[in-house]
């Protein structure tokens, strides 16, 4: 497997970690009431379209592994 892939595989998995983390720290710490649920919305979208990305690109390497 090329270097840039495993980089790559890396960067997404501790990105999608840390928006999970966000996701659920951010939205406690902060005290504003409408606030709070905008930033849990914009966070979980987040992790969920990053995420979906890195499940789509592993999916992809594993075909090409084959």
């Amino acid at each position: 497997m090329a270097a840039w892939k495993v980089l790559l595989i890396a960067v997404l998995g501790l990105s999608c970690l840390g928006l999970a983390l966000a996701t659920l720290i951010v939205p406690m710490t902060l005290t504003a009431g409408s606030e709070r649920w905008m930033w849990l919305g914009g966070l979980f979208a987040g992790t969920v379209c990053l995420t979906t990305l890195f499940i789509l690109f592993l999916r992809k390497a594993s075909v090409a592994m084959r």
